[in-house]
């Protein structure tokens, strides 16, 4: 950007206004029509005036007007941010994560019961994105965002700290399925507690050691699970309310609890089938469906550890406070792992279009990697990366 003497970019104060005004809406950088601005400013008389014209008077106003707010937001040339967060040990959505533009304080957003956050209105630029919570530890990003341009940052993990304790889940009605606002999740013996928003969620800083964790809501029967929470971890309590008075007919009032969830990878929020499900003290394994779903049924009420691992991937491990009925873990995501590469598939017949079960999948190298299809035609192999094939 040319300049003359006096640092302004035009001949005179009203074209450099013309060009401050002209540049500002698709300029992030303010900074780069200070000299200018200054000289605009200097060049004002005393009579409050720019060459005592209204004309140029107006125009100058509005220029330095547009030098200090910073750029503009106008429709097509706004851009947004996208994506979700999720536990680093448990794979587990994260929800209340307050997701922020340091350089704009006024563009920020929480996270929802999916873990998933998305920022508009962000004016072209260059920024560092924060994401903090109670009982994780911070992270930052940076990005640029360019003219209408949408950013998918995709899934962010955050550790969770080692000396804090966290209860979160979503509450909902064991008849309809429904979210159950303004329950109450309580710790008690610690006077700790928290009220489910509209869908549902809540998220609770509890204390260690052996705690009973209950949740109540007018007109449905409270839920009570006793459980050791250790020194520290998150743990996920979804309880699903049975209504006060009659039930519909042919509802059974469950007296086990049942493990759900679907599983994907956090990359690719593809489902991820054949993950093993195992229950710390408990050597039977489950395994996802095809379509990356998890279920678990008849276990006792209470504290569980749950390990979820799949050859690739790092392993998940969950918290969960178990209540009679279904306890939805929500979607949980495995990152894969940066050491491996891993190949999908359906093997079908061409004339058919059946799948092929018992197929052979080889992948040839230094070390060769075989398997089979299953009864559906899907296969998976993971091998190392960089290994010639």
């Amino acid at each position: 950007m040319r300049r003359n003497g006096r640092g302004a970019v035009g001949v005179s104060e009203f074209e450099t206004a013309l060009v401050i005004l002209s540049l500002s809406p698709v300029t992030a950088n303010t900074g780069d029509f200070q000299a200018a601005a200054e000289a605009l400013s200097a060049a004002q008389s005393t009579d409050g005036s720019w060459g005592d014209d209204v004309y140029g008077t107006a125009l100058v106003a509005r220029a330095l007007k547009a030098w200090r707010d910073g750029p503009a937001v106008t429709v097509g040339s706004s851009g947004s941010l996208a994506g979700r967060v999720i536990d680093a040990t448990s794979g587990l959505p994260l929800r209340g994560v307050s997701v922020r533009l340091l350089a704009r304080v006024s563009l920020f957003a929480g996270t929802d019961n999916g873990g998933a956050f998305r920022l508009t209105d962000i004016p072209p630029g260059s920024y560092t994105i924060a994401y903090t919570v109670d009982g994780y530890t911070d992270a930052t990003a940076s990005m640029t965002v360019n003219l209408g341009q949408h950013i998918d940052v995709g899934t962010v993990a955050l550790a969770p700290l080692a000396a804090s304790t966290v209860i979160q889940g979503v509450v909902t009605d064991a008849v309809t399925g429904q979210p159950v606002a303004n329950a109450k999740v309580t710790e008690e013996g610690a006077a700790a507690d928290a009220a489910t928003d509209a869908q549902g969620g809540y998220r609770l800083l509890a204390s260690e050691g052996r705690r009973t964790v209950s949740a109540a809501a007018p007109g449905y029967r409270s839920v009570s699970v006793p459980a050791d929470l250790g020194t520290g971890g998150t743990w996920q309590f979804s309880p699903s309310l049975i209504p006060e008075g009659a039930l519909p007919a042919g509802f059974v009032i469950p007296s086990t609890a049942t493990v759900v969830g679907p599983v994907v990878d956090a990359g690719t929020e593809q489902p991820l089938p054949g993950v093993q499900l195992v229950l710390a003290g408990d050597a039977t394994p489950t395994f996802s469906s095809n379509v990356g779903r998890i279920s678990r049924a008849g276990l006792m009420p209470g504290g569980l550890s749950v390990t979820l691992s799949l050859p690739g991937y790092s392993d998940a491990h969950i918290g969960l406070l178990a209540s009679a009925g279904a306890a939805d873990l929500g979607t949980i995501r495995l990152s894969p792992l940066p050491t491996a590469a891993i190949a999908t598939g359906t093997v079908t017949d061409a004339a058919s279009g059946h799948p092929l079960a018992g197929a052979q999948i080889r992948l040839e190298g230094a070390t060769p990697v075989a398997t089979v299809t299953d009864a559906t035609g899907l296969y998976r192999l993971v091998a190392p990366r960089g290994v010639p094939r």
